[in-house]
């Protein structure tokens, strides 16, 4: 499985380069059930890569066992979660990226409510776990570029007319995302179709993170960063001759990636020097990070795959869970959230987990048919795209639909709205919510 992923990603890089040029001229139409007894760490230089030594993360011990309550997984965000790369569904209704519209349904209960719509998309929406009766956000939108009533909120689009779209990250000011092999920036505000480049000729992207000063994202082989006052085009290989890195993290002193074609999950300090490498099973694919720990989704065969976090020193990482097809993942520092299920196994789900472990058995959150993707957590709530974009509030049980008729993958978040790349026949773009 890992050589078609790789291959197939190796391709679409490949595509990529060749419709940059003319990619904004478009009109805007998992491995073992227990960690590997592998825990031996690997030292890399950033220019040569595969020379390493580990650096001092600091030694926190997991308990896989213990079984610590969800009840504070609200709590304030202390790093930033990886935000991750797949193969999304296409849009049935042609693509298309105008700003939306809403119309008025009565759904399940009798309640009535507006709901948020793109042309091209059916009115309203209907299903058994259809929570568009979410009144969270009650503001004018005016912040946000979209109305909001007692209700949904509409979403507008951010960057429009975009190929191959994959990768997403927000810093409040700007968002950050990848296109036909480019990787742009865009006002939070909205850019229409001239985002600025930031680096051309990227071979397969695979996902983007931001901090203050620097745009990160992953290649077919390597860990990239570019200024985000921009870079002249010429950005900077942190690490280079990796093998399929696809998710990617930051925190205050570290770049993080998951190396899918070699089970590695591996990091380097920003101010330079060497970094390190674990073994993070078959085939680990997306990565988050807070102040303790390193957690890592590992897709292992498709059927068999795992959660696991990782707390420094010679321990093997932890599995705190095992089930088919883990893909995005995130923490707010107290639990540890992730997205599970493809198109071959049934019964996708969105699950939690406490941090220092729930005895193999974590909360389901949601459980849902699609394909659930990224996966984004702060103070108001957890947010994942499948197809649409869902948000679970902090002391709720029922997911929320902010969206209608969206083919949601990668997912972002700041203080106020919700960001996303919309997947359509014709073309991509980037949109966004109020929260």
């Amino acid at each position: 499985m890992a050589n078609i992923y790789a291959l197939s990603r190796a391709l679409r890089g490949a595509l990529s380069s060749l419709l940059s040029l003319a990619a904004l001229t478009v009109a805007c139409d998992v491995p073992d059930s227990s960690a590997s007894g592998d825990d031996s760490q690997t030292e890399f230089d950033a220019g040569a890569s595969q020379i390493w030594s580990p650096p001092s993360l600091p030694q926190v011990d997991v308990d896989a066992n213990s079984s610590r309550s969800l009840g504070s997984v609200f709590s304030q965000v202390d790093a930033s979660s990886g935000v991750l790369p797949s193969t999304p569904p296409t849009t049935p209704e042609g693509g298309a990226c105008p700003d939306s519209t809403s119309s008025t349904a009565t759904f399940e209960g009798g309640v009535t409510v507006t709901v948020a719509h793109v042309s091209g998309t059916p009115d309203g929406a209907t299903g058994t776990r259809d929570a568009s009766a979410d009144t969270s956000s009650t503001t004018s939108g005016a912040a946000d570029g979209g109305s909001c009533a007692s209700g949904p909120c509409q979403p507008v689009v951010i960057a429009s007319g975009l190929t191959d779209a994959v990768g997403l990250a927000v810093d409040g000011s700007n968002v950050y995302f990848s296109a036909g092999g480019v990787v742009y920036e865009c006002p939070a505000d909205g850019c229409g179709n001239t985002p600025v480049p930031l680096a051309d000729y990227q071979d397969a992207i695979g996902a983007i993170t931001v901090d203050a000063t620097t745009v990160y994202w992953t290649t077919a082989d390597s860990v990239m960063a570019c200024d985000i006052g921009g870079c002249g085009d010429m950005p900077t290989a942190l690490a280079t001759d990796l093998a399929n890195p696809w998710g990617i993290a930051v925190d205050s002193t570290r770049v993080y990636w998951a190396a899918y074609d070699d089970g590695t999950v591996g990091w380097l300090p920003l101010a330079g020097g060497t970094g390190t490498t674990i073994q993070g099973g078959t085939s680990p694919q997306y990565v988050a990070v807070d102040s303790e720990r390193v957690y890592f989704t590992d897709v292992g065969d498709g059927i068999s795959g795992s959660v696991s976090a990782w707390a420094g020193g010679t321990r093997s990482p932890d599995v705190l869970a095992t089930g088919p097809s883990p893909n995005g993942i995130a923490t707010d520092g107290s639990s540890v959230f992730w997205t599970a299920g493809s198109a071959s196994t049934p019964g996708a789900t969105v699950s939690g987990c406490a941090v220092g472990g729930c005895n193999g058995t974590p909360d389901v959150l949601d459980s849902d048919p699609g394909t659930p993707q990224r996966i984004a957590v702060d103070a108001s709530g957890i947010y994942w795209a499948n197809g649409d974009v869902y948000v679970l509030r902090p002391g709720s049980s029922t997911p929320v639909a902010l969206t209608s008729g969206q083919s949601a993958t990668d997912i972002a978040i700041d203080d106020v709205s919700v960001y996303w790349i919309d997947v359509g026949a014709t073309e991509d773009c980037v949109r966004r919510v109020a929260k």
